[in-house]
């Protein structure tokens, strides 16, 4: 988040962590600069305070493994509740089962269910079918450490278009519209 703040001073940043003394220790690193301020809460339930724009933009990263996967959905469908619906979530997240890197996120996933409070990484089919089942649009999916199956993307508020139709110039420079039709997603 310094980085972020470095680059845009004019935005306020908040960070959310659930630990206190991750929380101490960002802010500790984070002094001096005015436009980040930290928050213990937990992602599922923290909201941002009244009076509070909704976020722009959500950074959500290393988190999945930490979150079961019947909870996935519900944490979406929390940060879809108060995101703006033109904003952005960031994702950075091992995924399980890709082409690069499958050695690690194996070897990654094995680690992660032998633990009670780590779960299993999502693989491309979850990720699309949560962004889908949690009105977002999942786009960029791109490795940053292949080696390792560490992946980002975005997601962004579904934009539901039920009919769009053509403009068409008339006498006298007017626009009408022409010829409706429908407009279907496809893959």
């Amino acid at each position: 988040m310094r980085k972020l703040a470095e680059d845009y001073p004019n935005v306020q940043m908040t960070g959310v962590d659930i630990n206190q003394d991750v929380v101490d220790h960002a802010r500790s690193k984070s002094e001096g600069y005015p436009n980040i301020s930290f928050e213990v809460g937990d992602i599922a339930d923290w909201r941002p305070a009244e009076g509070f724009d909704s976020p722009e933009v959500i950074l959500l990263h290393n988190i999945f493994h930490y979150i079961h996967p019947e909870l996935r959905a519900q944490l979406l469908n929390h940060l879809y509740s108060y995101l703006k619906k033109d904003g952005l979530v960031s994702v950075i997240t091992p995924i399980n089962e890709t082409e690069h890197g499958e050695a690690f996120s194996s070897a990654f996933n094995s680690f992660f269910v032998a633990h009670s409070n780590l779960f299993a990484l999502p693989n491309v089919a979850e990720l699309e079918g949560l962004a889908e089942s949690c009105r977002f649009d999942l786009f960029d999916l791109d490795p940053i450490i292949k080696e390792g199956s560490w992946y980002t993307f975005w997601l962004t508020p579904s934009i539901r278009v039920g009919r769009i139709g053509r403009y068409q110039e008339a006498e006298g420079n007017e626009q009408t519209l022409n010829n409706p039709r429908q407009l279907t997603k496809s893959s």
